[in-house]
């Protein structure tokens, strides 16, 4: 799993065995810095403004965890860590908010500086996430696709998948289309989705 720097000039690598730093500019890409982790990270990714770098670490064994770094001109120095059991999580697109969902439920945190800040959580299932491009709403899916409204915590609509003969229907991937008005779900038997949303309403 791989993520980009917004200006392009790095790249972050996350691996069984940790998480890499490379430098991309020119034709030969350099390996700035490679830090271990004991149980893997997963979903590596910056900020908006490039500041800071998140992954996460899969629940095995031990708990899971979120991570947080600076981004440094020596490099990655880890800024912060919290102990939970993701399964997934996103950044929101204005780099506010974050959220990590499991089979049970989705935790959601401020992040200021690169520092976690827990804000609540919803007991809503969630293995897939995805913010919609004005950080107001958060897509969740599980066993169904719920949308939920982040001032107040509240599901303001929901979408069932269809069953599977053999399983639950189960959505593994979402991603808001960038107008906002677009949902794209990928079901567990890669049956696609492409859902249709309400326009925001119109401000008085």
């Amino acid at each position: 799993m791989a993520g980009f720097s917004p200006d392009a000039r790095h790249l972050l690598i996350a691996t069984s065995l940790g998480i890499e730093l490379w430098e991309v500019v020119g034709e030969s890409p350099v390996l700035r810095q490679k830090l271990p982790q004991k149980w893997g990270l997963f979903a590596p990714l910056f900020t908006p403004d490039g500041r800071y770098a998140l992954a996460f670490g899969y629940p095995t064994t031990n708990p899971g965890y979120l991570m947080t770094w600076a981004v440094t001109t020596k490099g990655l120095v880890e800024r912060d860590r919290v102990e939970i059991a993701p399964i997934t999580y996103a950044l929101s697109p204005d780099g506010k908010t974050v959220a990590a969902g499991n089979t049970k439920q989705i935790q959601l945190y401020d992040l200021t500086e690169g520092k976690f800040k827990p804000r609540v959580t919803l007991d809503i299932p969630g293995v897939a996430l995805s913010f919609s491009p004005d950080s107001r709403t958060l897509a969740a899916g599980f066993q169904a696709v719920k949308l939920i409204d982040l001032a107040s915590g509240q599901v303001t609509r929901e979408f069932s998948l269809p069953e599977m003969p053999s399983d639950v229907a189960r959505a593994q991937q979402i991603a808001y289309h960038p107008d906002g008005r677009h949902l794209f779900v990928v079901n567990a038997n890669h049956t696609i989705y492409f859902l249709r949303l309400a326009p925001p309403p119109k401000a008085p």
